[in-house]
């Protein structure tokens, strides 16, 4: 029975010094963090309808350029080329009318389409660059969630356990240090050994 109890004293320690290594994290920055994860998706949103709002506005004004002054001096360079060849024509047959308008529409397609690549080049660029903004705030959430649970079951244990077997926060923060102590000497020692390697 003795064996049990110190076995379970023992357990307990180590569970609450293991939990002591962890970061303490208040809950609040998980909030936080999906906070942030949430205006960076209202900013993608944001960006993507300026993007839009600004090739839609692109597309328009090529479309009145093309059905206007280039519609315009179009036709008046086919008149003048049928009138040379000519000398009697005075106006654009129906016909005549709807081929020019086909080379018309043609062009003002070919501009849009150079229009809609620019479009799909940034709408692209920004997704993947969001995509790494929401990923990493994602897993940045997960890693602040998991370390904040353990926080809450380290004060939970401490709260529960650590009178019982005379553990307490100020004690598990001496080990701490002591371990941090001893991890920074023993880093010092190996850096001071490979100097020395590296001198000979």
């Amino acid at each position: 029975m003795m064996y049990r109890n110190q076995k379970r004293t023992w357990l307990i320690s180590m569970g609450l010094l293991s939990f002591s290594a962890c970061i303490s994290i208040p809950p609040e920055s998980v909030e936080l963090s999906t906070l942030v994860g949430e205006l960076v998706q209202s900013a993608k949103l944001s960006h993507f309808n300026l993007v839009n709002l600004h090739f839609d506005f692109r597309r328009k004004e090529i479309e009145s350029f093309a059905f206007n002054g280039y519609k315009g001096a179009f036709l008046d360079n086919v008149r003048k080329l049928l009138k040379e060849q000519d000398s009697s024509f005075e106006e654009l047959s129906l016909a005549q009318y709807d081929r020019s308008m086909d080379r018309v529409r043609k062009k003002n397609n070919e501009w849009i389409e150079i229009v809609e690549q620019d479009r799909r080049k940034v709408l692209q660029a920004l997704e993947e660059h969001y995509s790494v903004l929401l990923g990493s705030n994602a897993e940045l959430t997960a890693l602040l969630k998991s370390a904040a649970d353990l926080s809450e079951t380290r004060s939970s244990l401490l709260e529960r356990w650590g009178s019982k077997f005379g553990i307490t926060a100020e004690k598990i923060k001496e080990v701490e240090d002591r371990i941090a102590d001893s991890v920074s000497k023993v880093h010092e020692a190996l850096d001071e050994a490979m100097k020395k390697l590296g001198g000979q």
